[in-house]
Formats: structure tokens, sequence, C-alpha cells
């Protein structure tokens, strides 16, 4: 073989060597670049998946958080003694959540993040996913048991008001009893007592409330009719202490002016020889004005009401006189002016049983309606007609 031969087999062996060098070269650069590429998209994969469950768990502990809420507002004394370390339990954890759900992060920014940074990422992300999730366990587990215990607590409760409000009602249908004058409010009382026992194995809330306040409802109308009787007790023992006072102070004048005169009800008197309602003393017809009688007046009577009045002083005698008693204790003693009280009118003293006594002022009745009426003091008075007709009186002192 020539030279120039053997110069050509060389040329080629150098080319092909250096054309298989240089695809050597490339075939490395795309195996070490291809290599990176996977690195990024296998890191950006683990953080994807972290993410999404991060932001699932975020939405699960939020939704969780409300349907807890409720029970997370019970306090203590709302659930069974045995579970109060609960409430503080819960306190806690809902505490702990709202500080988780300050802190979760949802959609973080991860430009320029190196494979290493994104895996880094993630483990926190992961970690936050724990935290979450261990918040809800916690919340799932501790509402149920608050709501049962405090359910538990309501039915307790109910009882104590159902056995409270027997207790009050036993109690007032006991003192109550023949203390009313109308057992229709003890009976209405009794009919909602028995009605609530046999409370204790009742679960209803709402029945037991509904029992207690049947029989709260119905201890006032009680107390009520029980104080009616009282009063009505009280009324008529102070009418009747009035009709003794008032025969008291009739039995003092009647030694007074030896004579008697008891006490009754006063409300009316007469005008121009007839009684009209409301009056306090009484009008004579007027016959003239004559001298006054040496021997005075005796008492004719006592009289308690207006007809017995009306009666008793048209039958009178000259000088003989009436003795009307009020229901506040006074005592007017009246005299038509025609049959004697012409000659006491307007006078200082007045003869009376024998006895004498001086007279206050005279004074005119008030007239209301057309009729007279004086003074209801339980004093004692004189009364006649003056010369202008109407009705005077004054006080026997």
């Amino acid at each position: 073989m020539g030279k120039a031969g053997m110069m050509g087999g060389r040329a080629r062996r150098v080319r092909t060597l250096i054309a298989g060098g240089v695809g050597a070269v490339l075939a490395v650069a795309c195996v070490t670049g291809g290599a990176s590429a996977l690195d990024m998209h296998d890191a950006d994969a683990r953080l994807d998946a972290s993410i999404a469950a991060a932001q699932a768990w975020h939405g699960q502990l939020v939704r969780q958080a409300m349907k807890s809420h409720g029970a997370g507002q019970y306090s203590k004394d709302q659930v069974l003694e045995q579970d109060r370390l609960l409430v503080s339990s819960m306190d806690g954890v809902e505490q702990a959540t709202l500080e988780q759900l300050s802190m979760n992060v949802l959609r973080p920014d991860t430009t320029g993040y190196t494979p290493d940074e994104k895996r880094a990422l993630a483990e926190k992300l992961d970690a936050q996913v724990e935290a979450n999730r261990r918040d809800v366990e916690q919340l799932k587990d501790l509402t149920p048991k608050l709501e049962k215990s405090k359910a538990e607590r309501d039915i307790l409760n109910a009882r104590e008001a159902v056995k409270a409000a027997l207790d009050k009602g036993d109690a007032l249908l006991k003192s109550s009893d023949g203390n009313v004058d109308d057992d229709q409010t003890r009976e209405d009382l009794r009919n909602a007592v028995n009605a609530a026992n046999g409370y204790e194995g009742n679960r209803d809330v709402n029945d037991l409330n509904a029992k207690a306040k049947a029989i709260t409802d119905r201890l006032q109308p009680v107390n009520d009719a029980v104080k009616a009787r009282q009063d009505r007790i009280a009324r008529e023992q102070a009418e009747a202490a009035a009709r003794a006072a008032a025969a008291q102070a009739s039995a003092a004048r009647r030694t007074s002016y030896s004579g008697g005169h008891g006490g009754s009800s006063y409300g009316t008197g007469y005008n121009g020889g007839s009684y009209g309602s409301g009056a306090l003393s009484y009008v004579g017809t007027g016959s003239g004005y004559a001298t006054r009688r040496s021997g005075g007046y005796t008492v004719g009577g006592d009289c308690y009401s207006v007809g017995q009045c009306q009666g008793a002083i048209d039958g009178s005698g000259h000088d003989v006189m009436q003795a009307y008693h009020t229901v506040g204790g006074s005592t007017y003693y009246g005299i038509h002016n025609g049959n004697g009280g012409s000659a006491m009118w307007g006078q200082s003293s007045a003869t009376i049983n024998g006895q004498q006594h001086s007279l206050g002022a005279w004074q005119q009745a008030k007239y209301i309606n057309g009729q007279p009426y004086g003074v209801d003091d339980g004093g004692s008075y004189v009364q006649t007609c003056g010369p202008d007709g109407k009705v005077y009186y004054a006080k026997v002192n």
C-alpha cells in the first residue's frame, strides 16, 4: 500500500474517533439533563400531594370545629359532675384548633424552589396534616361525650324541678286545707300534682318541664284564695270589733245620760221629715221656736236604720230625742224642731236625761244631692233644724 493510502486511512480513523467522541459527550450530557428533570418532577408530585392533603384536612377541621362549637360552649354546671373534666379538655382542644387553623399553609408559593426545598416543604405540610387530623379526632371524640352528658344533666335538672314543684304543691295543699272559701283552686293544684307523680322514670325533658310548670302555675291561685279568706275573716272581725266598740261607747254614754244607747251602723239621714240615703243628720219639719224647756230632754231610744229612726222621731213626743248610731261610733241625738228642738238650737248647753252637757259650736250639715251629711268621728252630737229649715248639729262635750 502506498503512503498516501496510509495517510488516508489514518485520517478516516481520526474522524471516526472524533465523531464517536462527540457523540459520547453529547450522550453523557443528555443523560445528566434527564436526571435533573426527573428529580424536579418527583419533588413537584410530592409537594402537590402534600398541598392537596393539607387543604382537605384544613376543610375537615373547619367543618368539625363548627359541628363541635355548641358542645364547646357548655359550662361545667351543664354536664354531669363526673364529666366536668371533659369541659376543660374541650376548651383546650378548641383553643388548639383555632391556633392550628390560623397557622395552616394552603397555597404556598414555591417559585425558585429546588427539589430538595420542595420536599422539605412537603414534609412540613405533612406535619400540618397530622396536626389537623389530630384536632379533628379529638373534637369528634369529645363532642358526643359532652352532648350525652349534657342531655343527662338536662334530664336530672328537669326531674329536680318537678320534685321541687311537687314539694311546694304538697305543702300548700296541706297548709291550705280548710283555709279557702272556694276549693276549686286546690283541686286544680291537686290534679297537677297527681299528673306529675312517677316523674322519676321520665326522660322527656319537655314533658318534665311542662309538669313542673303546671304545678307552679297553680300555686299562686291557691295562695290568693287563702289570702282572700283571711281578708274576709279579718274584715268580719274588724266589723265585729267596730260594733263591739260602738256598743261599749253607747254603754258609756248610757251611764253618762242615765240612759243607754248601743252602737250600730249609720249611713243615712232625712230631710223635711223623710230620710234620704247618705246623710249623717236629721231635719225636722219646723214649727216655730219656743223657749227652752226647764226640764231638758229625754232619750226615747236607739235606732240603727233610716226606717227605724224615721218612725221613732216622727212618733216622739215633746222634748224626746232619738239616738242614731253610726258605723264609726258616732251618736246623733235628733229631735224635730217642732217637738222642742227649736229651744235647743244655737244654745251652748243642753240637759239630757237630767244631766246638763255643754255643746260645741253649731254647724250646718253639708248637703249633697239635697241630702244632709254630718261627721262620723265617733263623737256624740245633738241635732235639729235651724230657723232656715236646714239641719244643724253641735258636739256634746
